[in-house]
C-alpha cells in the first residue's frame, strides 16, 4: 500500500492505494520505471533509484465537468502542480475516453513536458 493511504480505513483509499502500486509496478515490469520505492514523505506515490519522483493522477471522462469530470485545462493545472514539486506524473487513463487521452497527450507534447509524464497503461 501507498505512504498516503497508510493507516487509512476508508475502503477508497485502501482501493486507491493498491491500484496505484499496481500502476507503478507495472510501469517498472515494462522498463519505464527502475527500482521504485514509496516516496517516504507521502508527497508522490514513487521515487526512482535516480531519485526521480513520480505521482499518479487519475482522470475521469465520465463524469460532467462541473462534477470533477475531464477538462484539459483543469488537468494540465494538476500535472504542472506536480511538476512545480518535482514530481514527474504518471496519468492513469482506465477512466478517460479516447478523445480526451489524445487530447491531453498532444497537450503534454506541445507543452514540452512528454519527457515527465508517463500514460498508463
Amino acid at each position: 500500500m501507498l505512504h498516503a493511504h497508510i493507516g487509512s480505513k476508508r475502503e477508497i483509499d485502501i482501493v486507491k492505494g493498491h491500484h496505484e502500486a499496481e500502476v507503478g509496478l507495472d510501469l517498472e515490469r515494462r522498463g519505464l520505471l527502475e527500482n521504485i520505492k514509496r516516496d517516504p514523505t507521502g508527497a508522490a506515490e514513487f521515487i526512482e533509484e535516480n531519485g526521480t519522483k513520480w505521482d499518479v493522477k487519475s482522470f475521469n471522462s465520465n463524469y460532467p465537468v462541473k462534477k470533477g469530470g475531464f477538462e484539459l485545462n483543469r488537468v494540465m493545472r494538476t500535472i504542472n502542480k506536480s511538476l512545480e514539486k518535482q514530481e514527474n506524473v504518471i496519468v492513469d487513463t482506465l477512466n478517460m475516453s479516447q478523445e480526451h487521452i489524445t487530447e491531453l497527450k498532444a497537450a503534454v507534447k506541445a507543452n514540452g513536458i512528454d519527457d515527465k509524464v508517463i500514460f498508463w497503461p
